[in-house]
């Protein structure tokens, strides 16, 4: 296997009646800076649509190696049981659903995972934990994580745990990064540590501790890989791709 074939999860539009060509229906689309990452990084995107068939992901998962979860539309609250803080948002159910139903048929097989922004938080909840529904009104002495608009630059400093895969990764104490959400991790899942956090605390970062090669980031690395931090993410997971498609191969050879 020379390039590994890389799942991308799309997001989603609710479906807009004055939108061109879309007609009213529901529209799902990939930012081309994932994409892009991706090949970077030496491998093959595969881009997976929002389903409501659960029996498509696992014939899906057939034809790749690893899965990028993208950000996009926050998730819903309802399911992870915080209460509702702030102004009605949009309907992202769709994607919710179909990604859960992702998320756990790939920790059960031991594909690698990397979850970027919205993916983080949705690695978190499909696993028990819980989020913040803003993390600006609901925690005390918090940055601006919304704020920043150029998201190819940097915003805060990241600070990384000794001894973590993305210490390994970047080699690195601290790492600079953007900042483009308004939820964030309030309690952690079941089996993922904290690896990285803001200088107001906010998880940034995490890994599960088994089942294979899994990290979280809350910024955005795909729009920042000319810092070679964040295409050491993208390069390390795609790797990892590599490496498990290889023992699946090795397996049905034995």
């Amino acid at each position: 296997m020379s390039r590994p074939r890389i799942g991308i999860s799309m997001d989603t539009s609710p479906a807009e009646e004055d939108r061109p060509f879309s007609r009213g229906r529901q529209v799902f689309f990939v930012n081309d800076e994932y994409v892009q990452a991706v090949v970077k990084a030496w491998g093959i995107p595969v881009v997976f649509p929002c389903v409501t068939q659960d029996d498509v992901v696992p014939l899906w998962l057939e034809g790749v190696e690893g899965l990028l979860l993208t950000g996009g539309g926050e998730v819903e609250n309802r399911i992870y049981g915080t209460g509702y803080s702030g102004e009605r948002r949009k309907d992202f159910s769709l994607r919710t659903r179909f990604e859960s139903v992702l998320i756990r048929e790939v920790r059960r097989r031991g594909m690698p995972v990397l979850g970027i922004c919205r993916g983080m938080q949705m690695l978190n909840v499909v696993t028990g934990g819980t989020l913040y529904d803003d993390v600006q009104t609901q925690r005390e002495d918090s940055l601006s994580h919304l704020k920043q608009e150029d998201l190819e630059g940097a915003s805060h400093w990241v600070e990384v745990e000794a001894g973590s895969v993305l210490s390994k990764i970047t080699g690195k104490k601290r790492i600079r990064a953007n900042s483009f959400h308004r939820q964030g991790i309030r309690r952690l899942g079941e089996g993922l540590k904290a690896v990285a956090t803001a200088p107001d605390g906010l998880v940034e970062a995490v890994e599960a501790g088994e089942g294979g090669f899994t990290l979280g980031v809350q910024w955005h690395p795909e729009r920042m890989m000319n810092d070679e931090n964040q295409f050491r993410i993208f390069s390390y997971f795609v790797r990892e791709a590599k490496r498990f498609g290889e023992g699946l191969t090795e397996k049905r050879r034995g």
